[in-house]
């Protein structure tokens, strides 16, 4: 188990006689053992002076990820540094909720949590993670080309395999994504980011928030503000990422939730998202005019037929149709010729996302091609190569960062690249906005009706309840036999009256 068993801050920096609350007390930031105090059970924090940073290639809005080495054993390492300054209660919880969750996760397909360090006076906590030089998401964009099949199958069998681990032990990772899936220079990948997973407790169960999951990854549902959803919504974003792998771009970059919407509601068809009305009103506002067939097998007819099967099934509507990772990974598509295999990757030095959107900025300014980028790193890499003593990876130059163009809402770098200029059915969004605001008001104001009617009934309700007893009080105390009761015995009437006042 990650983190166990070790002495970062040296074998005499902890007495062994400390109790647990002792070493909360002592060793970890209060603002975190405040929200999560079992966070700090059975370890403890490094100094974060026994790492050095050498290069940034992460940037988010509450985290910065490094590469860094360890000082103890020269490794390499990534710094995922989260400022505590600047989080509230429950970007701390997510948090804890990460680390608690990497610390119970094993399988060689799922990023190791090492250790945690801190700064000095607990101002910034840096998760140590394993280090990995590339991501799918640079990959797919350096390559320039779609993967073959061989290669789609490796990268989705270990994906799957991961996702599979993380299910069976209740735990959705709610962020399935290209640049969260990292890859050694030998094409093993291993899922990543776990900022937004969550492992629900089913005896107490509560509403999830669906304010997760990266707006091109995003399952109809959640889209639709659903707070009951399941591990499915995990299978929908594998489903994307698959189809992404065979095509060599995104399939649905929608640059908005409405327009991000209706490039599903086309592509996997509006009968479908009616059936979701049942159960979240939100589907019932989905504009009428425009009616559109299921197109996926349409859309996706070059993909062999084994993987149009597993994807149509992945990107299905209903949450409950699209399977699970097992079912996938005993389909006839892992089962049929070609094997997978992990094939050529581009020769690069470091192709994180966060990187290749630097190269291309620094590309559309000079004018270069992608080739003589390349080819710059792989110098720089050189030079860098010397200042190190001991073999480490190669980094591109430094370069001016470029924000991603979509949100996205989470801790860690919202890893969108930048979706196509110019969108083919722009007219189509604007109509399908434009009738889907109208429906919302035209809810919001029935709804505003239908409550004041409540209103009013209920009130004419109280009105007739009250009257009706008031009624019923006046006859009673005017009747004969109730006046004689209370001349024979006048005292057992008042206590019987006192209690009312």
């Amino acid at each position: 188990m990650s983190g166990l068993g070790r002495s970062p801050l040296g074998p005499q920096a902890v007495n062994s006689r400390m109790t647990e609350a002792e070493i909360r007390e002592n060793y970890w930031p209060a603002w975190l053992m405040q929200y999560a105090p079992e966070t700090g059970k059975g370890w403890w924090p490094r100094k974060i002076s026994t790492y050095k940073r050498l290069e940034k290639i992460g940037q988010g809005t509450y985290s910065s990820v490094y590469k860094a080495m360890d000082l103890t054993d020269g490794k390499l390492v990534a710094l995922k540094k989260v400022k505590a300054d600047i989080l509230d209660d429950d970007s701390i919880m997510f948090l804890a909720r990460e680390i608690n969750i990497l610390r119970g996760l094993d399988h060689p397909n799922i990023l190791k949590l090492y250790d945690v360090a801190l700064s000095g006076e607990s101002a910034s906590l840096f998760l140590v993670l394993e280090y990995l030089p590339h991501d799918l998401a640079g990959l797919v964009t350096l390559n320039g080309e779609k993967f073959a099949e061989p290669q789609v199958k490796f990268f989705m069998k270990q994906l799957l395999s991961a996702l599979k681990h993380c299910h069976d032990r209740g735990i959705m990772h709610r962020d399935i994504k290209a640049s969260n899936l990292l890859l050694d220079s030998r094409g093993n990948l291993k899922l990543g980011d776990f900022g937004l997973a969550i492992q629900p407790n089913p005896m107490h169960l509560v509403p999830l928030t669906n304010r997760v999951i990266t707006l091109w990854y995003r399952p109809p549902e959640v889209l639709m503000g659903s707070t009951d959803y399941d591990s499915s919504v995990d299978i929908w974003s594998c489903g994307c990422i698959f189809a992404e792998l065979l095509v060599g771009k995104p399939i649905l970059p929608g640059r908005t939730e409405v327009e991000q919407l209706h490039q599903i509601y086309k592509l996997c068809g509006s009968e479908g998202m009616k059936k979701l009305s049942g159960k979240r009103m939100f589907a019932a506002m989905l504009p009428a005019s425009n009616m559109y067939p299921r197109k996926v097998h349409e859309r996706f007819q070059h993909f062999p037929k084994d993987a149009l099967r597993e994807i149509d099934r992945m990107l299905s509507i209903n949450p409950a149709e699209r399977g699970t990772a097992q079912d996938v990974l005993l389909s006839l598509y892992f089962k049929n010729y070609p094997a997978p295999a992990v094939g050529r990757l581009p020769a690069v030095p470091c192709s994180h996302e966060y990187n290749v959107k630097r190269l291309q900025h620094r590309m559309s300014i000079t004018g270069m091609t992608m080739q003589q980028g390349i080819d710059e790193l792989r110098t720089a890499a050189a030079l860098a190569a010397r200042e190190h003593p001991t073999p480490l990876p190669v980094e591109p130059p430094p370069v001016v960062h470029v924000p991603g163009s979509p949100a996205t809402t989470k801790i860690a770098d919202s890893g969108l690249r930048t979706p196509p200029n110019e969108l083919e059915d722009d007219k189509q969004s604007r109509e399908f906005s434009k009738e889907l605001l109208h429906n919302v008001r035209k809810s919001i104001e029935e709804r505003r009706v239908n409550d004041e009617k409540q209103l009013v009934r209920r009130s004419i309700e109280n009105d007739s309840r009250r009257r009706l007893k008031m009624e019923h009080q006046s006859s009673f105390f005017s009747s004969p036999a109730h006046s004689s009761q209370e001349r024979r015995s006048p005292r057992v009437s008042l206590e019987r009256r006192s209690p009312r006042v």
